[in-house]
């Protein structure tokens, strides 16, 4: 039996009641990222002109519906590949994407204040801004509220529970440098000081380089 298929059994024969809305959570999630990177490849990658044209938007059709039939056959073989792991090849993964997010909002911040600036006309894009400021507010919200980010919670449960998640003995040199860079020791205050200004940061955007919403005509080009 695979890996997948005995959690499945595990989730519907545990008395635990949170155990199966988390797997169906994880699964939402699971599609929400792979369609909006499916999405925005295709805004980012495909030319407008042959996105509103006839087969463009047959293309696009096609496209969602490969897509979605691709993330569910994947889905199984994703978990199958995660639970044959080793726990301490996980907590690397995990620490790698944890860094990778972080690293994301701070790059694409200053790429809106230098869009802004060079009149890159794609900073504005506003489902790309509501995306980047979704995500600051969460990582600055957990901060503001006590809350510790589920992934490096999730990290130190692969690598051992309380007061290991520093144990980097076994682990990747990637995962092991993520780790160092991204929980540099500082107090407490100060990365809560750090957040709050990225997000003030992001949300001043709003106003001097503010996104074009969807119902205002597009800006003709010079």
């Amino acid at each position: 039996m695979q890996p997948y298929e005995q959690l499945l059994e595990a989730f519907q024969e545990s008395v635990e009641p949170t155990f199966v809305p988390l797997l169906q959570l994880l699964f939402i999630i699971y599609l929400l990222l792979g369609m909006g990177l499916l999405l925005g490849l295709w805004w980012f990658l495909i030319p407008r002109q042959f996105s509103a044209a006839r087969w463009g938007k047959i293309g696009f059709a096609l496209t969602l519906l490969l897509s979605q039939i691709g993330l569910l056959f994947l889905w199984p073989v994703l978990w199958n590949a995660w639970l044959r792991a080793d726990p301490i090849a996980r907590a690397d993964v995990i620490v790698t994407l944890h860094l990778a997010l972080v690293l994301g909002v701070l790059v694409t911040l200053l790429l809106v204040l230098l869009g802004g600036v060079l009149g890159w006309s794609w900073v504005r894009h506003f489902w790309f801004r509501v995306i980047q400021l979704l995500l600051i507010q969460i990582i600055a919200g957990q901060a503001v509220v006590g809350l510790e980010c589920p992934l490096k919670t999730l990290e130190r449960h692969l690598r051992g529970g309380p007061g290991y998640l520093h144990e980097l003995d076994n682990a990747h040199p990637i995962g092991r440098f993520c780790n160092e860079l991204l929980y540099y020791e500082l107090p407490q205050q100060i990365f809560l000081v750090i957040y709050l200004v990225v997000a003030l940061l992001m949300l001043s955007t709003w106003i001097f380089v503010p996104p074009r919403l969807p119902w205002q005509p597009a800006e003709p080009l010079p």
